[in-house]
């Protein structure tokens, strides 16, 4: 039930931001903080990659660094 309501959440926020090919990967903790460092990273005008909420994986990782492997 909270998975479902996080993943629904995580879908709008994915909505309002456009990933780019190239940026940086943004992970954050909690929801909040994640919406709080996008708009601070669209307010400076860099491109954002890659985005998560909770701990940093290696497939997060990963998918950062694919353009570089």
């Amino acid at each position: 039930m909270y998975l479902e309501l996080l993943n629904k959440d995580i879908d709008k926020v994915k909505k309002n931001v456009k990933l780019k090919k190239v940026g940086v990967g943004v992970a954050a903790s909690t929801l909040g903080s994640l919406e709080a460092l996008l708009v601070f990273l669209k307010d400076m005008k860099i491109d954002v990659s890659v985005i998560c909420i909770g701990d940093v994986t290696k497939n997060d990782l990963l998918k950062v660094l694919s353009p570089f492997l």
